[in-house]
Parts: structure tokens; C-alpha cells; sequence
């Protein structure tokens, strides 16, 4: 357990350091990628992160336990194109249940979305969350998100 620990840890740095240093970011609104509460480890969060700042712009990324109404503030205040919402287990992906309704839309934006291992493990969640499911695998979703946003 420990080494799992020092493993994810360690991954989390080095994906957030790139995120920092990594490509340029297209000249766009960002995409504000946040984790639902209790959600699992911050490592799977951060390299989607890192996808979609190396494919589809920059990103915003707010990390783990993001109260719902101050994400509602951030996103009015940011105008993104798109946010992600990650979730790793079926608890955490039963809070993005509500979420959507928190986020003010204007003329369908930012796309509200949602992805990761609960909605794979338990598909049927995937009918309950509003939103765009990204799908399976963070390449798909990536790519499922840059089609949304070329729109």
C-alpha cells in the first residue's frame, strides 16, 4: 500500500509538472477538468488532464472534493468551452448526479461532460449523470471532447 502511494504520488508530480511545462495550449477557452468527491486517486485526474491539454486546449484543473456552487462560480467567471468531471468509483460519480443543474448553460455552453473507471465499471450510471459521457478510455473521450468543441 505504501508503494502504491509513493507510485501515484510520484506520477501525479510529474503529470502536473508537464501539464505546467508541457506544449503550448491552442488559443481557446479552457477546459475546466475537476474530480468528483471522494473520487480515487488524483493520478487518474491529472493525466486527463494532461491529454486534454496536449490535444484539446488549455485546461483548468481544479483537482479533487470541488464544492459544487463554487464550481458554478469559477465556470461563470471563466467561461470555458467544455468541463470535465472524472469520477473513479460509483460513490463519487453519485454526487455528479446534481451537478449539472449548478452550471449555467448559454447557448450549450461550456459542454458539461463526464468520464472515467465508475461509468465503466457501472454503465447504468452513465443514464443518471447529465451530460455528454466521454467514453471508455481517456483516447476516446479526448477525442469524443475535440469533435464536441470543434462544433
Amino acid at each position: 500500500m505504501t508503494e502504491e502511494h509513493l507510485a501515484s504520488n510520484y506520477l501525479r508530480q510529474r503529470l502536473l509538472m508537464w501539464l505546467v511545462t508541457g506544449p503550448p495550449a491552442r488559443q481557446t477557452n479552457p477546459i475546466v477538468l475537476a474530480c468528483a468527491r471522494v473520487s480515487g486517486t488524483r493520478a487518474a485526474s491529472s493525466s486527463w488532464g494532461c491529454c486534454c491539454a496536449a490535444g484539446a486546449g488549455p485546461v483548468a484543473y481544479l483537482g479533487q472534493d470541488v464544492a459544487f456552487a463554487d464550481l458554478a462560480v469559477f465556470v461563470e467567471q471563466i467561461h470555458p468551452g467544455a468541463l470535465v468531471l472524472v469520477s473513479m468509483c460509483a460513490e463519487s460519480a453519485q454526487t455528479l448526479i446534481g451537478c449539472p443543474q449548478w452550471i449555467k448553460q448559454i447557448a450549450g455552453r461550456p459542454l458539461v461532460t463526464f468520464a472515467r473507471r465508475a461509468f465503466v465499471i457501472q454503465p447504468e450510471l452513465q443514464k443518471q449523470v447529465q451530460g455528454l459521457y466521454l467514453g471508455d478510455t481517456i483516447q476516446a473521450g479526448l477525442s469524443r471532447l475535440e469533435e464536441c468543441l470543434l462544433k
